[in-house]
């Protein structure tokens, strides 16, 4: 494969610049594409032409789990989107993590569910009953800014690819 740069003629970019690559292209050809990654930041990128498979490891044995839109939906509730605003609340602990409650997964896949976006989450904050959470939340808004902007996988990188 050979990567391209509309900025420059670099032919060697890193490979997780290929993960924002892919949607773009598979959207324009509807063709259909599998990614295998342990990373669940992938589902963000999930749609009905590219399919995520996640590795899972229980008891000592190993499955796949294949994620597409529709699957992200479905098992955990949440758009491929908002996924992504998910592990953007999920990586507020890692910054702050003394602030925001030890349920952190929990309790913003809740929020998430709820309110449907970080908008939503901060337009509705007085209606967050834990007194922890909400003021965890007010206090740090950059930090969720931030949080979202790392966790969103860039898919208008301006570069294209060859076979």
């Amino acid at each position: 494969m050979r990567w391209e740069s509309a900025e420059s003629n670099r032919q060697d970019w890193k490979q997780t610049t290929s993960w924002g690559v892919w949607p773009n292209r598979h959207r324009q050809t509807a063709m259909r594409s599998s990614l295998y990654q342990g990373d669940r930041d992938l589902l963000q990128i999930a749609d009905v032409h590219i399919c995520i498979y996640l590795p899972r490891t229980k008891m000592g044995k190993t499955t796949i789990e294949h994620y597409y839109a529709s699957d992200v939906q479905e098992k955990i509730g949440l758009s491929p989107a908002q996924f992504i605003e998910l592990k953007a609340l999920m990586g507020i602990r890692q910054i702050i993590s003394r602030e925001f409650p030890k349920s952190e997964k929990k309790t913003a896949l809740s929020l998430m569910q709820i309110y449907g976006s970080i908008e939503g989450i901060y337009a509705h904050l007085e209606e967050i009953s834990r007194k922890a959470v909400r003021e965890s939340l007010l206090a740090n808004r950059d930090l969720c800014d931030l949080s979202l902007r790392l966790a969103t996988i860039q898919t208008d990188c301006g570069i294209g690819f060859g076979l």
